[in-house]
C-alpha cells in the first residue's frame, strides 16, 4: 500500500486523506477480483486451448480503464475496457515465439522473438503496431544478462 500510495499520489501512506485511501482499496479490490477470476476460472481453459492448439502460452487478460461514462461499468468510474490476448511458443530450447494483442482494439499487436544466447543471456526483438495511424510500426530490441 505505501508504494501504491506514492505511485498514485506522490505521498507516503499516512499522509493520505480519505477518498485518497478509497481510491487506493477500490484499485486493490479490483486487481484482487480480477486475479481471482482469472486463476479459477480462466487458466483451467487457457491451459486447454493452449494444449489444444500446440502453444507453451495462451492467456486472456481483462484491462481496465477508469473513465465516466460507459456501458461496460464494474463499479463507478471503471470500466472494462475489453480483452487482451496473448500466445507464445517455444520453437527450440533457446527460442520463443509471443504474439500479443488487444481484442478490443483491432490491427494493434504485437510479434516478440526471444532467443536464449546462454542461461544468462537473453536477446528480444518486438515489432508491433502503434495504433496511432495505419501502418506505423515500433521496433524494439532488449540485450538481458542475468547476475
Amino acid at each position: 500500500s505505501e508504494i501504491i500510495s506514492l505511485l498514485m499520489f506522490n505521498k507516503n501512506y499516512a499522509g493520505l486523506t480519505e477518498g485518497e485511501l478509497g481510491e487506493i482499496l477500490k484499485e486493490e479490490m479490483l486487481n484482487l477480483i480480477a486475479q481471482g477470476i482469472s486463476l479459477t476460472f480462466l487458466n483451467q481453459i487457457e491451459n486447454q486451448v493452449a494444449s489444444s492448439l500446440g502453444l507453451d502460452e495462451f492467456n486472456l487478460e481483462t484491462i481496465f480503464k477508469k473513465e465516466e461514462s460507459t456501458e461496460l461499468t464494474i463499479n463507478q468510474g471503471l470500466t472494462l475496457a475489453g480483452l487482451a490476448l496473448k500466445m507464445g511458443k517455444y520453437f527450440s530450447e533457446n527460442f520463443y515465439l509471443t504474439y500479443s494483442t488487444p481484442l478490443y482494439e483491432a490491427g494493434k499487436g504485437s510479434l516478440e522473438f526471444e532467443y536464449k544466447v546462454k542461461d544468462d543471456l537473453t536477446l528480444s526483438t518486438q515489432i508491433g503496431s502503434t495504433g496511432s495511424q495505419e501502418n506505423e510500426f515500433e521496433l524494439k530490441f532488449e540485450l538481458q544478462y542475468k547476475f
